[in-house]
């Protein structure tokens, strides 16, 4: 071998080397990489007008979930579980969720382990979904509501919880998804970084909402902002395309991953209000006499 060719040898196995380190890095670090939880809780849903109360859900004997129970109007109306993106707390999402109290439904809105004041270990999606069914629990089992008087919400990240259990838990009243992604891999290689990693076999914080959606039979609602640069509004197409029905596809114009309810005004909320109306079971006309 000559002396150039050990030399490029040399730098072709360094290489190899610095890959190999770069995916196993991304194995080992991907939790860190795509949950960024914080501690304190900057805002509440009292700072928009509305009304709420403090819940503490048991998760097992060494962990609790802070949650807020933000009221609707009518007590009667529909209850909607509110599963939030990777970033924060509940306080990031206290101005959506009193826009949505104020608009259809009850909502309960919490946080994951690992993030605000919830207790417990750092979070992976095992955990999370563990959370999502002690909190569907905590309402049927133990505050006695109905499934069908209940919906899954779920914004960006959330979306992929929102989806796990609507797959679990057909007999919901219906499903939600505000800015979501097909799969955390799909996003990965939206980044032109990670498509030179073979991230389909890396990732393990997979979120596979894509291929879970055909085999979900709930009413779904999918909404997304056409000028979302976190999420592609193309990947809420894609959803929309695979599943089954009965849905809805709302495109907000202008709207971007966090403020598409603020910049789309009854565009967004009409159109979510009549959703979660249609959900639920119509009263049937009393027999004359």
């Amino acid at each position: 071998m000559t002396k150039p060719a050990r030399w490029l040898w040399k730098v072709l196995r360094i290489l190899l080397v610095v890959y190999a380190i770069a995916c196993l890095l991304l194995v080992i670090l991907q939790g860190r990489m795509l949950y960024f939880p914080q501690p304190l809780i900057e805002s509440t849903p009292e700072d928009y007008g509305a009304q709420y109360s403090q819940i503490s859900i048991p998760v097992d004997q060494s962990a609790n979930l802070y949650a807020w129970w933000i009221p609707a109007k009518d007590p009667s109306a529909p209850t909607l579980i509110y599963f939030h993106g990777n970033y924060g707390n509940v306080g990031a999402n206290a101005e959506h969720a009193a826009r949505l109290a104020r608009t259809c439904c009850n909502v309960l809105l919490f946080d994951y382990r690992g993030y605000g004041r919830s207790s417990g270990p750092f979070p992976n999606e095992s955990r999370i979904y563990t959370d999502a069914e002690a909190v569907w629990h905590y309402l049927v089992d133990q505050k006695h509501a109905h499934p069908d008087n209940i919906l899954f919400y779920g914004h960006s990240l959330g979306g992929g919880v929102a989806v796990e259990m609507a797959s679990r838990h057909p007999e919901a009243a219906g499903l939600i998804l505000d800015s979501a992604f097909t799969s955390v891999a799909d996003r990965a290689l939206v980044d032109p970084f990670y498509r030179c990693f073979p991230i389909r076999l890396l990732v393990h914080e997979r979120f596979d909402s894509i291929h879970k959606l055909p085999s979900i039979h709930l009413p779904l609602l999918i909404i997304a902002g056409t000028a979302d640069t976190t999420i592609p509004a193309s990947m809420s197409r894609e959803l929309y395309a695979k599943a089954p029905g009965p849905k809805q596809l709302v495109l907000i114009d202008g709207g971007g991953h966090d403020n598409s309810a603020a910049i789309g005004g009854a565009k967004y909320t009409d159109p979510f209000a009549q959703f979660v109306s249609s959900t639920q079971p119509q009263q049937q006309p009393l027999p004359h006499p």
